[in-house]
């Protein structure tokens, strides 16, 4: 099993479930068991996080009661993959259930953009310097992250005419944090909508680049949203 490094909180913001949930499938049906810290402080692990998502999937997605559904997940019973794939279910749910498994993974900031700059999604690194829920993160905007004097600079992410932003340098300050990120921002299409996505580098921290270079020069002018 991994380390244990997450608290409860950062796990109900991963998984989409409630603390209060999180702490009754551990009391009713030991769904996880998650290490003590000395202060007896919950910890858990990404295979504690992975497992909650695949009970969480199989209850709302699947049909399965919470205890049919934690045994499926342990691999105690067959999985009807085919029906939990008919059954409806939010497309929504899915595809921020997998962003967020992959966008968690890294230590980077990563932050997807509306065309106003607020916040649609972000992964768990912002989650923690910014010391809030995923769902309080969402919908406040991207400048409140960035330091007064770079705000300016912080909006023409996402001001028209769209463009790619690569190495874009932008002081993040955030309660805890203070530092200077390279920050790739590109314009992503989601139906009929123009969403930014922004990956943040630390450039305290040795890391490669998150897209290839663009040699220097900024992507070319997207066209409006239709």
């Amino acid at each position: 099993m991994d380390a244990a490094e997450f608290t409860v909180g950062e796990v109900a913001a991963m998984t989409g479930l409630s603390t209060h949930t999180i702490r009754a499938w551990e009391r009713r049906h030991r769904a996880v068991e998650p290490s003590r810290t000395a202060a007896l402080q919950r910890r858990y692990s990404r295979e504690d996080v992975e497992f909650l998502l695949r009970v969480k999937h199989l209850n709302r997605a699947g049909g399965r009661s919470i205890k049919v559904a934690i045994q499926e997940a342990r691999g105690n019973s067959p999985i009807d993959l085919p029906a939990a794939l008919a059954t409806e279910a939010p497309v929504a749910y899915q595809s921020a259930s997998l962003w967020r498994s992959v966008a968690d993974l890294f230590p980077s900031l990563i932050a997807v953009l509306d065309m106003q700059g607020r916040i649609v999604d972000c992964n768990i690194a912002i989650v923690r310097i910014t010391g809030r829920l995923r769902n309080e993160v969402q919908g406040t905007r991207f400048v409140d992250l960035i330091d007064p004097h770079d705000r300016a600079k912080a909006a023409r992410v996402y001001r028209r005419p769209l463009r790619a932003h690569p190495g874009w340098e932008l002081n993040v300050k955030a309660p805890g944090l203070q530092g200077l990120y390279s920050f790739d921002c590109r314009p992503i299409r989601e139906g009929d909508r123009w969403l930014i996505a922004c990956i943040g580098r630390d450039l305290g921290n040795a890391g490669r680049e998150v897209w290839p270079a663009t040699n220097g020069a900024e992507a070319a002018s997207l066209p409006a949203p239709v």
